[in-house]
């Protein structure tokens, strides 16, 4: 399922080194992401230590530390060679986020950060839902733009300059409610830092009974 597109962007052998250096170096950028995740994980995963928990795509091990607040060893997973061999963790494996290692309902809390903007179709979005809630069995946190956004609005009528080939989507959170309840999820929130500002947001699910 994973495009050929999204494969060749990060298993170029320069992408670890780029995400592990100047992609976060500023610390407003590199911080945004593990202060959502650490809120939405302390709302919806309880007081209790939890056993599994999976970073995918893991990247570089951005969130790495935010949540071994939650649990001894987090797991990650990347499809890129390049990016794991930047990650600190033992426990990373190389491998696709639209088919997971993992059996039914058998990991604690699912996080799946900044892949689902790049997904061109509908068919991708609900690829990916579908297995994040099949392997969780508590709160999933997935990110995305939100099209509502100021930011997103800009792009639309081209008062935001954007790289070149840029093909990330932002969509509206109606449509995203949609496909996780068609895929058997239901949603528990959605976290913005700047609400109507922020481009980038997050959504807090989990598997229907």
């Amino acid at each position: 399922m994973e495009s050929t597109r999204l494969q060749d962007r990060w298993n170029r052998d320069t992408s670890g080194a780029h995400y592990a250096g100047p992609r976060f170096a500023n610390a407003r950028r590199a911080g945004h992401d593990p202060k959502m995740v650490h809120s939405l994980l302390a709302q919806f995963a309880g007081p209790t230590p939890l056993n599994a928990v999976l970073d995918v795509p893991c990247g570089t091990g951005r969130l790495h530390g935010t949540l071994c607040q939650f649990t001894r060893s987090p797991i990650g997973l990347d499809a890129s060679p390049s990016m794991l061999g930047s990650h600190a963790s033992e426990r990373r494996i190389q491998g696709s986020a639209f088919a997971l290692p993992f059996p039914d309902q058998s990991l604690d809390a699912v996080v799946c950060c900044r892949l689902f903007h790049h997904l061109q179709t509908v068919e991708e979005r609900r690829a990916l839902i579908g297995e994040l809630l099949r392997i969780g069995s508590g709160p999933i946190l997935m990110s995305f733009w939100d099209a509502s956004s100021w930011h997103a609005w800009r792009r639309r009528v081209g008062l935001r300059k954007t790289r070149n080939q840029d093909r990330r989507v932002a969509v509206h959170k109606n449509d995203l409610r949609q496909w996780i309840d068609s895929e058997g999820g239901r949603v528990l929130a959605f976290r913005h830092s700047l609400r109507g500002v922020s481009q980038q947001a997050f959504v807090a699910m989990e598997r229907r009974p």
